[in-house]
């Protein structure tokens, strides 16, 4: 496998004028037609005996394909689940619940207003009643 890089153009708008070396838009704008290069993979099969190199057809350049490439995946280490189940603990924060809020909830109630319920309640109902 190779890394060609390829001479190709392509239409551009540019300024007609420039002022102090700047281009300025302010004057209309041409259609230009510009170099510019691209790189691209090649992958051959064994069998070929046709060598793409620099010279060829648009190609500029040729070099091996050595190393990751800007899109490969390299794993950076372990993800964070697994990082805190064997190095770090598990942690409980607001930023590790489900739904953002405090991992211990406290409930504070006054006795004097609960009271028992009926004894014929509804099996779906609860014991304690609050006033």
């Amino acid at each position: 496998m190779d890394i060609l890089t390829k001479k190709k153009f392509r239409y551009v708008f540019r300024p007609i004028q420039t002022v102090n070396g700047v281009e300025d838009p302010r004057f209309g704008q041409q259609i230009v037609l510009e170099e510019y290069t691209e790189d691209e993979i090649n992958i051959q099969p064994f069998n070929t005996a046709t060598i793409i190199g620099p010279g060829t057809g648009s190609v500029v350049a040729s070099r091996p394909l050595t190393g990751y490439l800007p899109n490969h995946y390299k794993n950076k280490g372990l993800p964070t689940g697994l990082e805190n189940s064997y190095f770090k603990g598990a942690k409980n924060t607001s930023a590790t619940t489900l739904d953002g809020s405090a991992p211990v909830e406290t409930f504070a109630t006054n006795p004097n207003i609960l009271k028992v319920g009926r004894a014929n309640r509804d099996n779906s109902e609860p014991i304690l009643e609050a006033d």
